[in-house]
Formats: C-alpha cells, structure tokens, sequence
C-alpha cells in the first residue's frame, strides 16, 4: 500500500507541475487618462492668424499671415510652408521660396509674411487664399500642425489703382 501511496502522489505532483499553479501570465486594467488640448494660440508652437481685408494704398501690400511663438522651454527651428492663390490680378512674391525658416528662442516669435501686389490694370476686388502649416525641431522636442491652415484675404485692388494713378497725376502738376 505504501507503494500505491508514493505512486500517487508522484503522479499527483507531476500532474500539478504539468498544469501551472492557476496563476496569470498577464492582466489588463482600465485606466482614466486625461489630455487638456488647446487652441493654437496656446500651445508650445503657438500660432496666431486670422482672415483680413487687404487695402493696398500703393499697390503692393506685405501681409504677416502667421505668427508662430515659441513656447517650448528651448530654442527651436520653426519651419513654415506656404502656398499662395490670387485671383483678379492680384500677384505674390511667394514662387521664389515658399518656405520660412528660422531659429526662435524662448518666448520670441516668427513672422509669415507674403508680399501682394495688385497689376496695374486690374480694376477688381481681388483674393489671396494662403495655405500654410508648421513644424518645430529643437533638442528632444519636436511638434507638427496636424492639418494644413487657411487663411484667405481679400484685396481692394480697384482702389488701390486709383490711388496710384491719382498719386501718378498729383506728381506731374
């Protein structure tokens, strides 16, 4: 009988080993999390812009289309890319380099500008539609618009015209 016994609880024992000890190998939890988002004039890469009407007294306009701050607690290279579309008449100085690049330190801005200039024959109301995003680099830290930005301006160029040509006439006499 001791033999039956011993046998049994060899079998018992490696039956035990063979199943586990009814622990877990991993667990799962719910978790509240909270993320505060903000607008873009109060995040690290702080952007400022806003649609406008453009009155041009000599014809040419340049139009900040963008301030972008630095809130980081480092120095960032901010990099804005931009594209421009005119109508009536209206041209920017954008084709050469849509592209803004500089160094920004601690709490100090950048500035997005474009140049529109309105053709000397155009007697129309006139628009500037500007596309632009952003992006910050810097050491360990780095942010992104998530979608482009659109800010549209619209260009009295009738007027500004007139005034050129009565600025033309005044010089003469």
């Amino acid at each position: 009988m001791r033999k039956v016994f011993v046998a049994l609880c060899v079998l018992v024992a490696s039956a035990g080993l063979g199943m586990g000890s009814g622990g877990f190998s991993s667990m799962g939890a719910d978790r509240a999390v909270t993320v505060d988002v903000v607008g873009d004039e109060s995040a690290y890469m702080s952007l400022d812009y806003s649609n406008e009407t453009v009155d041009p007294t000599d014809g040419t306009k340049e139009v900040e289309f963008v301030t972008v701050a630095n809130h980081f607690a480092e120095v960032v290279d901010f990099r804005i890319d931009f594209t421009v579309d005119t109508t009536g008449g209206l041209t920017s100085d954008s084709s050469s380099d849509p592209i803004i690049q500089e160094n920004v330190g601690i709490g100090e801005n950048v500035d997005g500008t474009v140049t529109l200039e309105c053709d000397s024959s155009s007697s129309t109301s006139s628009t500037a539609i500007i596309d632009f995003d952003v992006a910050a680099d810097g050491d360990g830290v780095s942010a992104k618009t998530t979608a482009n930005r659109t800010v549209e301006y619209e260009v009295d160029c009738e007027e500004a015209t007139e005034d050129s040509t009565d600025q033309a006439t005044d010089d003469t006499n």
